[in-house]
């Protein structure tokens, strides 16, 4: 889609600027990301960390509760 004419055009809003062509040629410098099995799992343990911190808990205790929480599932896959 990205070598269509349509995303060559100018954008009147932004000075005739083919914005989507630029953004189009900006993603592709975007490194893929290497996500293991544990991605996900891992993602939610961190937003529960950032949360419970935002709503008053102790950062050094919910890190040190994410970590936990992490070792004991890659460990567990591994049996």
């Amino acid at each position: 889609a990205g070598k269509s004419d349509v995303y060559q055009e100018g954008v009147d809003y932004f000075n005739g600027q083919a914005i989507y062509a630029d953004i189009v040629e900006m993603g592709s410098h975007v490194p893929v990301i290497q996500q293991s099995d544990f991605h996900y799992n891992l993602r939610t343990l961190i937003n529960t960390l950032i949360t419970n911190v935002q709503n008053g808990a102790d950062l050094d205790e919910e890190i040190q509760l994410a970590q936990d929480q992490i070792e004991f599932e890659i460990a567990g896959s591994s049996n």
